[in-house]
């Protein structure tokens, strides 16, 4: 897409929300989410207020503070979410409890689909939409690759739409072979660029089948630890080593952990859940509207096309190598959706036009800008979201 056109398209969108009736949840500590508003959540529920049921988004991560179970306890700003709990899985201990003693897929779960405007907490992206916990990650952050690929084929196989990867590796044949299955079904993995601030990104962010997204901090330059590359979208990941907006607290993406407490955090894995939340929308808003959407994978190249030529360009005119196709806008995304077919397919031509989609790599594994570099892990795969360090403001949580 030209940039000519990209700006065009762009604030033809952005003037095509009104801003008459915007939804502002009771949560109390909204107003510290920074993050939201960067990608334009206000906006955005204005088309759609968090999705639908129908719409289900798997959260392959540490699991979820989703039950009362035994020893597990539900965290309360989850309480009004909605789970589909019949098909809950842990992968890792082989059993239908996929519990979070870590805190991680909790923190990446609340940004999805935390419970909204019930006064209590924060809010979330899409938080009508239904969560599917699969655990893949053990308490101490690490997983092997055939559990990463189980969780993957078990979430497509329970009719997931989207599923959010927010950890990255190397490159794996079972893993590579687990997102393309999920890719002919239709199914979109979101997945962490990592965090070793180089232009490389770790899998499966770089398959092609997959869509990448790195790290943006609150002035929207790139976060320093943020891995990058042309072909992949940026959403919040905070940096919690700054505090921009001189609120008192660290610029982290601001959600509820296993532990109860709020927390903020960065990385290239609380950037993630804030797309795989937009994709949830999206798919949202056109059931709503019932529009004509693609089958199999181009349904994929499709959400793909929608979220990345609706981005907010940063850096160089274009999709470049720092940016890629720059910050994901929540409204802009949903405003393509109502104008109409003809414009969502034009968006799908001009992105398969300009990135580096091949269909040959889909057939033959060949083809792919990122597939000869080596991966950044050589003992399966790691969480991506670098803790807190000395110094850091968000060694405590907020309550």
């Amino acid at each position: 897409m030209s940039s000519l056109l990209r700006s065009l398209l762009t604030a033809a969108l952005v003037l095509a929300w009104s801003p008459a009736l915007a939804f502002t949840p009771d949560d109390p500590y909204r107003d510290k989410q920074w993050h939201l508003d960067q990608i334009g959540m206000a906006q955005a529920w204005d088309y759609n207020q968090g999705g639908r049921a129908d719409v289900k988004v798997a959260v392959l991560d540490t699991g979820v503070a989703y039950e009362d179970y035994e020893t597990w306890n539900m965290v309360s700003d989850l309480a009004g979410t909605l789970f589909d709990r019949e098909n809950a899985y842990d992968a890792v201990y082989n059993d239908s409890h996929p519990n979070d003693s870590n805190g991680h897929g909790t923190h990446v779960t609340g940004t999805i689909a935390q419970t909204t405007d019930n006064g209590v907490g924060v809010s979330g992206v899409a938080y009508g939409v239904t969560i599917l916990p699969v655990q893949v990650f053990n308490p101490e952050g690490g997983a092997n690759p055939q559990d990463v690929a189980d969780g993957i084929d078990y979430a497509v196989s329970r009719g997931a739409d989207i599923i959010n990867f927010s950890a990255g590796g190397q490159d794996y044949q079972v893993v590579r072979e687990a997102c393309r299955r999920a890719y002919d079904a239709g199914v979109l993995v979101v997945a962490a660029a990592g965090n070793a601030g180089i232009n490389q990104l770790e899998y499966p962010a770089a398959y092609p089948t997959a869509l990448a997204v790195g790290a943006v901090r609150l002035d929207q330059e790139l976060a320093y630890y943020s891995n990058h590359t042309r072909d992949m979208v940026l959403a919040p990941g905070g940096e919690t080593r700054m505090d921009q907006n001189s609120d008192g607290y660290a610029d982290g993406v601001l959600q509820q952990s296993a532990d109860g407490n709020y927390w903020f955090k960065q990385g290239t894995s609380m950037a993630a859940p804030h797309v795989s939340g937009l994709a949830a929308l999206i798919l949202s808003e056109a059931r709503d509207l019932g529009l004509a959407i693609p089958e199999g994978g181009d349904r994929v190249d499709w959400l793909k096309a929608i979220i990345m030529t609706t981005a907010l360009d940063l850096g160089e005119a274009g999709p470049d190598e720092l940016y890629g196709y720059g910050l994901v806008q929540a409204a802009n995304a949903l405003a393509l959706l109502n104008s109409g077919q003809p414009s969502i397919n034009g968006a799908l031509m001009s992105w398969r036009q300009n990135s580096h989609w091949t269909p040959e790599y889909l057939v033959d594994g060949e083809g792919n800008p990122q597939d000869a570099q080596l991966g950044l892990r050589t003992n399966g795969y790691e969480l991506d979201s670098p803790g807190p360090r000395p110094g850091y403001l968000d060694t405590t949580p907020v309550l």
